[in-house]
């Protein structure tokens, strides 16, 4: 993180704060973001800041007062990523995140906190809630990555990731064990794990629309028209085609780049006999093509999809994009 952002006083602050957290703590004195988010230095590495295209490694904490509300920690043990957006022509608007992010290095630690009292709409479990505030960690800045490449990365870790609650006490110590019932766990699992997947899905689908995956040769065409696109492998172990399967999947319009359906819970699953016509062909085929245990993206053809009829969110004659995972197989 650049030094003249970082006056000896936060850093007395961050040791006050963290250290000796029984000792009665001071008011914590924030600095300002470039595009003015307060935000206040747990550690500093002296190192070169993240450039426009880079890939940005970090796990983060979204926290409201002293209770965490997410972990990237223990959503997965792979941290997340995030490609460094181009600020300079004013086209992009910097997130608090973004924002504290391209003054950090490799190793530095620091807290952006975000005002909700203005805000018409609120994010979920923050409607009484004055600020949002992000814990963020640095782990690793990479360059010369293609994009396509790390959103696929991103992809399969997402795929693959599990949501742990947890707690912070007003002394920082976190608690992953909270009295929450299973209800509210399952919850939260389902909440956090949509909203990642819907945000990498919208630019697979841009992606595909813009010929970035037929560049890059990411998907295979098979004669019926289906693009099939492993992600991240299964087990080996194939369907046959009276298999009893059990999928999670998540459908989104190519069209419009709407998810106009979605069973992706976690511990509740579509399941179908292969070969009696309970699915569209397109999702039966897409499955025969899977491993147990493999992620796979498939852009399926209006012939195999809805038709010249379309259905609720998707228009007539037109591409839909599935994200599928196998579960089981009987």
């Amino acid at each position: 993180m650049k030094k003249t952002l970082i006056p000896f006083i936060g850093l007395m602050v961050c040791a006050l704060m963290y250290c000796t957290p029984k000792q009665k703590q001071t008011t914590i004195q924030y600095l300002s973001t470039p595009t003015g988010f307060p935000y206040y230095i747990h550690k500093n590495v002296d190192g070169p800041t993240p450039e426009a295209g880079d890939i940005i490694r970090y796990h983060v904490h979204h926290r409201k007062s002293n209770t965490v509300t997410f972990s990237s920690r223990a959503l997965s043990k792979s941290a997340y990523s995030i490609e460094m957006p181009d600020f300079s022509n004013g086209a992009n608007r910097p997130t608090p995140m973004t924002d504290v992010m391209r003054l950090m290095s490799v190793g530095d630690s620091a807290t952006v906190r975000m005002d909700l009292r203005d805000l018409p709409g609120k994010p979920k479990g923050y409607e009484n809630e004055p600020f949002i505030n992000y814990d963020i960690v640095i782990t690793a800045i990479e360059k010369n990555k293609a994009p396509i490449d790390y959103e696929i990365e991103k992809l399969s870790t997402q795929l693959g990731a599990e949501v742990t609650p947890v707690e912070m006490d007003p002394q920082g110590n976190v608690n992953t064990k909270p009295n929450l019932t299973d209800a509210q766990k399952e919850d939260m699992w389902n909440y956090h794990m949509q909203k990642q997947l819907k945000t990498v899905m919208d630019i697979m689908v841009k992606e595909y629309k813009k010929g970035t995956l037929t560049k890059n040769n990411k998907y295979l065409t098979k004669d019926s028209g289906l693009k099939v696109m492993p992600v991240k492998p299964g087990t080996g172990e194939k369907v046959k085609d009276d298999s009893f399967v059990a999928i999670k999947y998540m459908a989104a319009s190519v069209e419009t780049g709407e998810v106009f359906d979605q069973l992706w819970t976690k511990d509740r699953f579509l399941r179908f006999k292969l070969g009696k016509g309970e699915v569209i062909p397109g999702l039966e085929e897409a499955v025969k093509s899977m491993d147990l245990g493999g992620n796979y993206v498939f852009f399926m053809p209006p012939q195999l999809a809805y038709g010249d009829k379309g259905r609720m969110g998707v228009p007539p004659n037109s591409e839909v994009c599935y994200v599928v995972t196998l579960n089981e197989i009987n």
